[in-house]
């Protein structure tokens, strides 16, 4: 990589002034600024704040095309990371550029990494996230995928179903970490909303979007838990879900042209079945 002529001169001096920076942008389009030095830097927009919490651990880096992993380290008592927004998921995918910076001269600097936010754990009072670079794209499946279920979105183009206006409920009480015990879906049989989604529209959890399992007996079992706490009363809507089966496709929304899976594909265990010797053997296809 080439440097500019004026940060390669700094770096082939005596002493040297450079620092690290992380330009975080989060999914729903907000963006951090942190640095390792011990005063604000700004460059390009960002500010990059220091003694935020966040301090990177030891950087991997391969020649090959194996996905080179940076990790780093934060509290979640920094005003700028926030325990509900980890646990809403926002950080989860984050895009992540890595900066070094001259930090006397921040016009001398230059982009070391490019990648995104990985696996990220939770403490009681920290986090750590893994940064992934851009080589970890190129080992995720694209094309479709010949499977027995639908592969299109419940109203998505490929799928074509018009969905109506999202069911309204409130929630009754709490049962454990996903289970909530619901009112105002009296009217909606077992299992129209399961595999569906659920967007909270009062309470701690206002704005967030979450998959739901299953809907039955007055209940929603959520996929992962709520990322606030939830009270009585908390208002939500709900939109019906689809388990992607040519059955479901057919009987419940009459849409079995749009089918966008291989309902007859042999199951894996196919190339296993053989005769049985205690079995009719009548000439049926096995």
């Amino acid at each position: 990589m080439s440097l500019p002529n004026d940060l390669q001169q700094h770096l082939d001096g005596r002493a040297t002034t450079m620092c690290v920076c992380w330009r975080v942008a989060l999914q729903n389009g907000t963006t951090f600024g942190f640095t390792n030095f011990d005063e604000e830097i700004s460059f390009d927009g960002v500010s990059y704040e220091p003694q935020s919490g966040f301090a990177p651990t030891e950087l991997r880096e391969g020649t090959g095309l194996e996905v080179d992993s940076h990790a780093a380290e934060g509290a979640i008592s920094s005003d700028r990371i926030r325990e509900e927004d980890i646990r809403a998921g926002l950080w989860d995918g984050a895009e992540v550029e890595i900066w070094r910076v001259n930090w006397a001269n921040p016009d001398q600097r230059y982009l070391a990494r490019l990648g995104a936010i990985g696996e990220l754990r939770r403490g009681t009072q920290s986090f750590e996230a893994e940064m992934r670079s851009l080589a970890h794209e190129l080992q995720q499946p694209v094309g479709r995928i010949f499977q027995p279920k639908c592969d299109a979105v419940l109203g998505d183009t490929k799928c074509g179903v018009v969905l109506g206006a999202p069911a309204a409920g409130q929630v009754v009480m709490r049962n454990g970490a996903r289970r909530l015990t619901i009112s105002g879906l009296d009217s909606h049989s077992d299992g129209t909303f399961s595999r569906g989604q659920l967007t909270w529209t009062s309470g701690a959890n206002s704005g967030l979007i979450r998959d739901v399992l299953d809907h039955r007996s007055g209940e929603l079992v959520m996929v992962e838990a709520p990322a606030a706490v939830v009270e009585p009363g908390d208002a939500f809507e709900l939109q019906r879900g689809c388990d992607g089966s040519i059955d479901t496709c057919h009987t419940v929304f009459n849409n079995a042209a749009n089918f966008r899976g291989c309902p007859h594909i042999p199951p894996p265990e196919t190339p296993f079945i053989r005769p049985s010797e205690g079995g009719a053997n009548t000439g049926k296809v096995l």
